[in-house]
């Protein structure tokens, strides 16, 4: 089913947002990060990223082996019909996806007519199972109701993750 322009452009301003909210950290890690902190959402992603550690329509497969991308994260983000080509079509495909050093930490669903079903849900939660992260859903009405970037996203949290420290300090000038 096509999704509505509501929908769309929620997901696309929800992903700008946050990607205009990283800021360059110092942090115990080998690398150069910037840190993403859009209440409630705080990750450390590679400042060399193109997509700032926020992406749009992100697949989750799963391997017979129990692999899933959330243990190995995609180097390239594939689209559906290429991961249906490969013969891996994904069990779900997250409308935003934050990473935190290289692993999904935060699943956001933008939700217009109906919030994200059970079922979904229920998928994810076995996926989140060995590699847990937080799953939210926002209402993409009240997204597109800011005419500039929120200081808090007021979000429904739909699956607890399992809160990381983050090592870092904030870069001096």
């Amino acid at each position: 089913m096509p999704e509505s322009y509501t929908h769309l452009f929620a997901k696309e301003l929800l992903a700008q947002w946050l990607r205009s909210r990283a800021v360059p950290v110092q942090v115990n890690q080998p690398g150069d990060y910037s840190l993403i902190a859009l209440d409630p959402v705080r990750a450390l992603v590679p400042r060399d990223d193109p997509q700032s550690g926020v992406y749009v329509e992100y697949p989750i497969c799963m391997a017979a082996s129990g692999v899933s991308t959330l243990q190995e994260p995609w180097a390239t983000v594939p689209t559906y019909d290429e991961l249906v080509a490969r013969g891996q079509p994904p069990a779900y495909i997250l409308d935003i996806a934050v990473l935190h050093f290289g692993q999904v930490k935060y699943g956001i669903e933008v939700v217009h007519c109906h919030p994200v079903p059970d079922s979904k849900i229920s998928i994810l939660q076995i996926a989140t199972h060995k590699f847990p992260f937080e799953l939210y859903q926002v209402d993409a009405t009240w997204i597109l109701n800011h005419c500039s970037p929120p200081h808090h996203l007021q979000m429904e949290r739909l699956i607890p993750g399992v809160r990381r420290h983050l090592p870092f300090q904030t870069a001096s000038k």
